[in-house]
Order: structure tokens, then sequence, then C-alpha cells
């Protein structure tokens, strides 16, 4: 493409662009390759994959290799192995499903809630300290309550304080019964 000139340097003549404009002659030195004719790139691990085969690894092209090999790797019968391993517990678990049945049911018809009310528990008889502490709160609240409306700073109780002033009774015996 580049025609020489006499004083030792290449020029490219000019052309016309698709759309009919006309490009200039450009000067160009010996051994310019325009860039629209440069070859694209190829890293060296590219090419050589690109000379190799591309079939998978493992895999010739000869179909006949492939046919006549009906041996198994020592992975393939491995993983049989445990694949029919994992179907035998299936199956088994399939027929221990009966078992289970009968378990649930007899769970059903264990009465589980009545054992735990008879045993001594030692909550009935005896109330934590941390109970204790609240309930002693909880009364002494109450006679301020109870005072404070005696000497009249409050004239009317509202349902939260009413219910607290019922509660006293109850609370008194829970502390006795300590």
């Amino acid at each position: 493409m580049a025609t020489s000139d006499d004083k030792s340097a290449y020029s490219i003549p000019e052309t016309r662009r698709p759309d009919g404009t006309l490009r200039k002659a450009r000067r160009v030195k010996e051994g310019y390759v325009p860039q629209d004719e440069m070859p694209t790139y190829m890293s060296v691990g590219k090419k050589i994959t690109k000379s190799q085969n591309s079939l998978p690894p493992g895999i010739s092209d000869n179909h006949t290799e492939i046919s006549s090999s009906k041996a198994k790797s020592k992975a393939q019968k491995k993983n049989e192995l445990r694949k029919l391993k994992k179907k035998s517990k299936n199956q088994e678990s399939a027929e221990g499903s009966d078992d289970i049945k009968d378990t649930t049911e007899k769970l059903d018809k264990c009465n589980i809630g009545a054992l735990a009310s008879n045993k001594p528990a030692n909550d009935q008889g005896q109330i934590s300290d941390g109970r204790k502490r609240n309930i002693e709160k909880k009364l002494r609240q109450i006679r301020e309550l109870q005072k404070k409306f005696d000497n009249g700073e409050i004239k009317e109780l509202n349902a939260e304080q009413i219910a607290k002033l019922s509660k006293k009774e109850e609370l008194e015996k829970e502390l006795a019964g300590s």
C-alpha cells in the first residue's frame, strides 16, 4: 500500500472515506503497518490454548477410545457406593416411619403434665428472694397510695390505683406463705 518516495520515506496515498471525504496522503517510515491492518495482540497462554484441541480436558478426538473404556475410576466407584448407602438408609427410614408413628401415639397417650404437678416443687413452699423483694415493694407502694388517699392528697382513685389496692390481701398472703 505504501509507495516509496525519493527520500527513503514511504507515503500512503490519499483515500476516500465512506462518507465521501478524502484522507490526505501521509508520509510514514519504512516498515509501518496501519492500525487497521495490525493483528490483535494474543498472549502466550492464549496462543497455546488456541493451538490445542477445543475439546474438554480428558476427551480425545477418537470416539472409539471413549466407548471402549468402560472401566470406572476409583472416584466413580466410591461415589456409586456412597449413593447406594444413601438409598439403603432412605429405605430403612421409610420402614422405620411405622415405628415413629407408634412412638408418637404412645407419647400422645402419656400424661406429662401430671408428672410435673406431682413433684414437690421448691417454688410452691418458698418464695425466692427476688420475688419476696418484689412483693414488699408492691405492698410499700400500696401503703403509700392508701396514706395519700386517706390524707386527701389524692381525691379520686383511677382504675389502676383501685386494682393495686385490691391486690393487697393476695400479696400479704403470698408473703406470709414464704
